[in-house]
């Protein structure tokens, strides 16, 4: 029989003390009791020997046991089995969803980028030929003197002209 508290273990052998240690000192007592060696190495009963075994299941949970929490062998190696499943698993996977996550995140990336070259083409060509438009007047102000509509709207004499 596997015992998974202290308070099972009271119940099944009618024990009632609050402390470990006397529980643990009862379960001796009776454990010495239906031990083989008291009767010749023999048990002279089954029920000897489910009491042994019981009792021997018993103690050893207390021996074994943290007070504040409370798990049987069984629990703790379905468990463990559990947590290298996992383990064994998520090394597979992290990888592949890694490698997925990355691509989408790449292509996330270069999707925006392409976009935000897109629309800003027009500004970086609007704002070039407008440079360069100024920049060829202001160096060059004989070119609007010369220009039929040109030198009717800009006058490269005034200061205004100069500052723009």
């Amino acid at each position: 029989m596997e015992f998974t508290s202290t308070e099972e273990i009271q119940a099944h052998f009618g024990i009632e003390t609050p402390d470990i240690d006397e529980l643990r000192k009862q379960l001796k007592a009776m454990f010495a009791e239906v031990h083989p060696d008291k009767t010749g190495g023999e048990y002279q009963s089954r029920k000897q020997q489910r009491d042994y075994e019981e009792l021997a299941a018993a103690i050893e949970f207390i021996d074994n046991t943290d007070t504040s929490l409370t798990v049987t062998r069984k629990d703790w190696s379905s468990m463990l089995q559990k947590i290298e499943e996992l383990a064994v698993f998520k090394s597979k996977n992290d990888v592949i969803v890694e490698e997925e996550f990355t691509k989408q995140l790449d292509t996330s990336i270069n999707t925006s980028v392409i976009k935000f070259q897109k629309r800003h083409y027009v500004y970086k060509i609007s704002s070039l030929v407008i440079a360069t438009i100024i920049t060829t007047l202001w160096g060059f102000p004989s070119l609007i003197e010369k220009h039929k509509v040109l030198s009717k709207f800009i006058y490269p004499e005034t200061i205004g002209f100069t500052v723009f």
